[in-house]
């Protein structure tokens, strides 16, 4: 897989700039297709809260399983409103980057931690394939692995049982170049794959990197490059 890094796309592979960022400007049919679809999920959320406190108010005495069960889809719910209200401001603030030294190789395993709850259940296998120490470098760690996790969970999603999505990290010309390919049938298909996408997208734009995406003869390659800002005697080709 490091092979993608070192060679140019072969000519059967049809590459464009993934969300370029009048996408989702103010206005923009993208952001508001985003977040309608954000305010939908809350509001899916406060049904299940609603409901599940009827059930609390309904259970009578003793009946604890019924207790647990609704506490339970509270808890649930409350959780997924608190994330859908975090993205959604992260996606239209200005994102305030904490740059610094920082570890590929620990990126790197904060990954495998973030998609294993994902991939091990849908029978993906996700290989990571980095080499690299620290490194005295102006990103912002763990913004960077937000944004790989969240391209790896929409190739899970988007790949078939048994299959693999491949992450490959390196550092060339003063960037750190990271390409995920899945062997699935699209990393943007859905409101939530397209919100995992777009958030992404903008912590790359915030490092002044890019995102683009390839469609293989089976699959596909997403290819994220971020300036360091600052060379190292520690990089490594």
């Amino acid at each position: 897989m490091s092979a993608a890094l070192e060679t140019d796309p072969a000519p059967t592979e049809r590459y464009s700039r993934l969300l370029l960022p009048s996408a989702y400007e103010a206005g923009s049919a993208e952001l508001e297709e985003i977040l309608s679809g954000i305010a939908h999920e809350v509001r899916n959320s406060l049904h299940v809260l609603a409901w599940s406190l009827g059930e609390l108010r309904r259970a009578r005495p003793g009946h604890d399983e019924a207790r647990e069960k609704a506490t339970s889809k509270i808890e649930n719910a409350a959780q997924e409103v608190e994330v859908l209200t975090a993205e959604t401001l992260e996606l239209v603030r200005p994102m305030k980057l904490e740059r610094g030294r920082f570890s590929l190789d620990e990126i790197a395993e904060s990954v495998r931690r973030g998609v294993s709850a994902s991939a091990n259940p849908a029978g993906v296998l996700v290989a990571i394939d980095c080499v690299g120490g620290p490194v005295q470098g102006l990103l912002d760690a763990p913004r960077v692995r937000d944004a790989i996790v969240r391209i790896v969970l929409n190739a899970i999603e988007a790949s078939p049982r048994d299959g693999t999505v491949a992450v490959v990290a390196r550092f060339r010309d003063g960037s750190l170049l990271v390409t995920i390919e899945d062997q699935g049938t699209g990393v943007c298909r859905g409101l939530r794959a397209r919100r995992r996408m777009a958030l992404a997208c903008h912590a790359v734009e915030a490092h002044g990197g890019t995102l683009e995406l390839a469609t293989l003869e089976a699959g596909h390659r997403v290819i994220m490059s971020l300036p360091l800002g600052a060379r190292s005697d520690s990089l490594s080709a």
